[in-house]
Order: C-alpha cells, then sequence, then structure tokens
C-alpha cells in the first residue's frame, strides 16, 4: 500500500493528551492510521455547494449505508453554523481574515462538513481537520481544504471559529509556505496553536476560565515547549511577549519562524521527520 504524505491529516481533537491536560484542544496528528473515510471526495458527492466570503462550501450528503453514533445535524443547518463561525473571523479576527485572504489569492479555499469524519473516535472526539488532498481535481491549482465532522458541526459558532482558525489558518499558511513537509509535527502544531490563540483573544473568549487556562497549558507546556526553551536559551527578553494574558502572537510568529528555519538547516527537523516516518511504518 502506497503510505499517505505526512501532512494528509492534521485534526483538532479533544482528547486525554497526558495528566493535567484532561481537556485541551489537542491536535492529533494521524498519517496512516487512516486518511479520512480512505478516498478523495468528489464534489458530486456534495448535497450543498455554496460560496461564502469567498470560501467554497459544501456538506457532503450521508451515504444510505452509514451507522453513526450520534445524531446529525442536517446539512443545511451545519452549513449555517459553519457560516456564522466564518463570519465571526472575518469580524472580529482581522489577523484570521488576512491569512484567508492571503490563501484565498494563492487557490480555492473549501470548509467541508462531512457527516463521516472522522471514521472514528479514537481517543477522542475530533472536531475539524486540514486535508491537502481531501479531492481528487486536476492542474496546478492550490486547495485548501477543512472539514467539520458530524461532532464538529455541533459545535458553538464561536468555539468552532477558534478551531478554523488552527486548522484552516494555521495549516493552510503552512501549506501556503511550503512547510508542512519540512517541519516537524509538534512544531508544525506549535503555530496552528498559536493561531488559535490569537482567535481566542479576538473572539472574547474568558481568559481566565478553566477551558482556557488548559488550552493555554497545552500551548506553552507541550506543543510549543522547544520553541519557548529556544527563546529563552537565546535571548531571555522576549519571553515577555509570552508572559501576559494575551500573548503576543504576531511578534511570537516572527521569532517560530526563525526558528524552524534553524532547525532546518541544521537537519534537526530533517532527522526528527525521517524517525517519525519510521516509528509509523513499524506500526
Amino acid at each position: 500500500m502506497t503510505r499517505p504524505p505526512r501532512s494528509d491529516r492534521l485534526g483538532t481533537t479533544l482528547s486525554f493528551l497526558r495528566p493535567g491536560l484532561s481537556r485541551n484542544f489537542a491536535v492529533l496528528f494521524v498519517a496512516c492510521l487512516f486518511v479520512f473515510t480512505g478516498e478523495a471526495r468528489s464534489q458530486s458527492e456534495f448535497s450543498i455547494q455554496e460560496v461564502h466570503e469567498g470560501l467554497r462550501l459544501g456538506a457532503v450528503a450521508p451515504r444510505p449505508d452509514a451507522k453513526f453514533d450520534i445524531e446529525l445535524l442536517p446539512a443545511r443547518p451545519a452549513i449555517d453554523r459553519i457560516k456564522k463561525a466564518i463570519d465571526l473571523l472575518y469580524r472580529r479576527s482581522p489577523f484570521s481574515a488576512q491569512a484567508i485572504k492571503t490563501l484565498q489569492s494563492a487557490g480555492e479555499v473549501y470548509v467541508i462538513y462531512d457527516p463521516h469524519f472522522p471514521k472514528s473516535r479514537l481517543s477522542g472526539l475530533t472536531i475539524a481537520a486540514f486535508f491537502p488532498d481531501y479531492y481528487q481535481h486536476d492542474g496546478p491549482s492550490k486547495k485548501f481544504v477543512t472539514v467539520v465532522g458530524r461532532y464538529g458541526a455541533k459545535w458553538p459558532a464561536r468555539e468552532l471559529a477558534a478551531v478554523l482558525a488552527h486548522e484552516l489558518v494555521g495549516h493552510g499558511m503552512q501549506q501556503y509556505r511550503g512547510r508542512m513537509e519540512h517541519v516537524r509535527t509538534i512544531d508544525l502544531e506549535c503555530e496552528a496553536y498559536l493561531y488559535e490563540e490569537q482567535a481566542y483573544q479576538d473572539l472574547g473568549l474568558d481568559k481566565r476560565s478553566g477551558e482556557m487556562i488548559k488550552f493555554r497549558q497545552a500551548l506553552e507546556d507541550y506543543w510549543c515547549k522547544s520553541f519557548r526553551a529556544d527563546i529563552a536559551w537565546r535571548d531571555k527578553s522576549k519571553m515577555a511577549l509570552w508572559e501576559r494574558l494575551n500573548p503576543d502572537v504576531p511578534g511570537i510568529l516572527k521569532l517560530y519562524l526563525g526558528y524552524i528555519d534553524r532547525l532546518r538547516k541544521s537537519g534537526e527537523a530533517k532527522r526528527a521527520i525521517e524517525l517519525e516516518n519510521r516509528r509509523r511504518e513499524k506500526r
């Protein structure tokens, strides 16, 4: 069987990663366990197709023989919830909106509701995922595709908007810059978490709530742990960008670009990716 590329699925999942992180928007990377439902989708499978704010939206019709573990949200309410989440990003998060416009300048941007996703719960409830190869298509045009699953379609619009910032904006910009094959998974997720953090700031979520504290712990103590250590070692004064209720995400991302460039040039990122791929091949 031909192995899928390591960027086939990056998804936002509610999971138990380790003690102390009982609930977080943890990103579970799965390269070979499954790739969506095992095949790329075609637009003929959609029950709804429309364009909203320049984004192409679609809802996949449930297969007649499919069995689901929850009651599905019908296609129209699901698409309306996705539209509301997109509207929140455009209205409240200029940082996210500008990134989406950048993606639109380079190709087609899709947000798809597919009730068949995820195929199984795995270790948590997957809300949404970024799929570079979701479509069967020809030609050089880039397609930036985020899939919202049956659980995500029932997510509150404001929280779903932040997940879209993580998946579509964070991972979409990585695909746009050609970084998905050359950056360690944990560093890809660090960056996407930073985009999500900015969305939470812009959307006005209570940063002192238990949920947001756990999210911040996952961001700083897990996904961005290596990056933060690099900052502290090189210039401890730059840690001030983090040390506030609302971290300076644009400033942190500037440091991040230098960090991953150093990992690439040193060969450390390549060695880590090769090791990661060898471990998957043994599964």
